[in-house]
């Protein structure tokens, strides 16, 4: 009768154990998924995807999981990504900027940059600071980045060159660069550096190189 009774009470452990953790542990994975739709062309952050468990066999090859939570932030959108839809490195700009709907390239004067990092690369999220006292003034991706002819700055080295400490070689020198932004956010851009003392401290973002 003990056997019995331990044979039933080992049952129901094994059974509870399997509907609260064990089908999670051994026929599901975590990815990450979209809280809300995303349009193309935006610089996403991790709070619009959350995780969640879904079986093996509808986990998309290279989706984000557990553990890949910083190399969400500061991405661009290449495509529209719906509501709780899976995302991989094939949502997200590599080597060139989409373009959103609103929105257009503009170009950023040399005399309005008061300083700026030597790596600077098409792709990279910039951070806008007034240089005389630190005020932040807005968030963009950068479309080019030029030298004085015109012509695209980039790395002499392809090895590592996404890395920005391996950005060692650049085939010329900075000149400006050129934003992604909508009028009016351009508009408030220009009024600022013309009104500013010193122009602007343009910080690569976080998670911001492509």
């Amino acid at each position: 009768m003990w056997i019995g009774v331990i044979l039933v009470a080992v049952s129901l452990l094994g059974l509870f154990f399997w509907e609260t953790k064990g089908r999670e542990c051994f026929l599901m994975d975590e990815v990450y998924v979209a809280v809300e739709r995303i349009p193309m062309g935006k610089v996403v952050s991790v709070d619009q995807f959350k995780l969640i468990h879904v079986l093996r066999e509808n986990k998309v090859p290279g989706a984000f999981s557990k553990g890949e939570k910083n190399n969400l932030q500061g991405k661009i959108t290449a495509q529209i990504i719906e509501k709780n839809q899976q995302v991989t490195t094939k949502a997200f700009s590599q080597g060139f900027v989409p373009i959103e709907e609103g929105k257009s390239i503009f170009f950023i004067k040399p005399e309005w940059i008061d300083a700026r990092s030597s790596s600077l690369r098409r792709g990279d999220i910039v951070d806008f600071y007034l240089a005389e006292n630190g005020i932040f003034v807005g968030r963009y991706p950068v479309a080019f980045v030029k030298d004085e002819k015109e012509k695209e700055v980039k790395n002499e080295e392809s090895i590592s060159q996404d890395y920005l400490l391996e950005r060692t070689d650049a085939t010329s020198q900075i000149s400006h660069i050129e934003i992604i932004a909508e009028l009016a956010e351009y508009e408030e851009l220009r009024n600022k550096a013309e009104t500013s003392e010193k122009g602007f401290l343009i910080v690569q973002a976080m998670g911001g190189e492509e």
